[in-house]
C-alpha cells in the first residue's frame, strides 16, 4: 500500500467514522462506538469473500449478538473503502512487518526436506549444521530477504501477488516459478516446478520469525530469533 492508498484509507476512516448511525431494516441504528468490541480483533486483512473473519465465542466472534449487525456494517461501507483506495483485497491495517536481522535457534526435519529436494549426503551433511542469518526487508508488499552462512549467501526479492522466477541456486539449483501471497498475517509461497507440494510459509510470533518449508511428504520448521 503507497502512501496516496494509505491517506485514502484514512479519509475512508474519518467518513465511516463521523457517518450518521444507519437502520438496518429492523428499527435499529447501529452507530460506530457499537463496534468497538470488536475492534479487540483487528482484522489484517480484508475479507473479499463476503465472509467474517471471526472465530471462537464471545465479543468479535461471529457467535456475538451484534455479529450479524456488524457484517452488515462491513457489506454496506466497503465500497468507500474499494473506491478509495481502488482494491478491495486489502483493509485499513499495515501488513505484518517482517523487517529485522534474524538468526536460526531450532531447525527440525531438515534432513527429511532435503532428501526430498534430492541433495546428496555430503552437502546434507554440511548444511545441517549451519546457523543462517535473514536479513529482511519490507516495504509494504516488496520483499528483500537475504539469508546468509559459510556455505550458502542466497538473495530474494519479490512483490506480493506477483508471480517471480527463483533460481534455488546453492540449494538444489533448480528453477520454479513463485508465488507468494498473504493469508492473513502469514506470508505463503508455493513454488512451482519440478518438485511437487513445494513451498515455504513466514509468520511472526512475539520476537520469533517462523519458517516452514515443505517439498512433496516433508515439512521442515525452522525458528529465527531477532537479533
Amino acid at each position: 500500500m503507497d502512501t496516496s492508498q494509505l491517506l485514502a484509507c484514512f479519509v475512508a476512516l474519518g467518513l465511516l467514522t463521523f457517518a450518521p448511525h444507519k437502520d438496518f431494516g429492523h428499527g435499529e441504528l447501529f452507530p460506530p462506538a457499537q463496534l468497538k468490541p470488536f475492534h479487540k480483533h483487528p482484522v489484517t486483512h480484508w475479507p473479499s469473500s463476503g465472509t467474517l473473519p471471526l472465530h471462537g465465542k464471545g465479543p468479535g466472534t461471529s457467535s456475538h449478538p451484534q455479529a450479524a449487525l456488524y457484517k452488515a456494517w462491513l457489506e454496506k461501507d466497503f465500497f468507500i473503502f474499494a473506491v478509495l483506495t481502488g482494491s478491495s483485497s486489502r483493509c485499513l491495517a499495515m501488513p505484518v512487518d517482517f523487517s529485522g536481522t534474524w538468526n536460526l535457534v531450532s531447525n527440525d526435519n531438515f534432513e527429511g526436506y532435503m532428501v526430498a529436494l534430492g541433495i546428496d549426503f555430503a552437502t546434507r551433511k554440511i548444511a545441517k549444521v549451519l546457523k543462517p542469518q535473514k536479513v529482511i526487508k519490507q516495504d509494504g508488499d516488496s520483499f528483500y530477504i537475504h539469508t546468509t552462512s559459510t556455505f550458502r549467501d542466497y538473495l530474494l526479492e519479490f512483490k506480493v501477488g506477483q508471480e517471480f522466477e527463483e533460481d534455488n541456486k546453492g540449494l538444489d539449483n533448480r528453477k520454479c516459478k513463485s508465488l507468494v501471497t498473504w493469508e492473513n498475517d502469514k506470508l505463503v509461497c508455493v513454488q512451482t516446478g519440478e518438485k511437487k507440494n513445494r513451498g515455504w510459509t513466514h509468520w511472526l510470533e512475539g520476537d520469533d520469525l517462523h519458517l516452514e518449508l515443505r517439498c512433496e511428504n516433508q515439512v521442515c520448521r525452522q525458528v529465527f530469533k531477532r537479533a
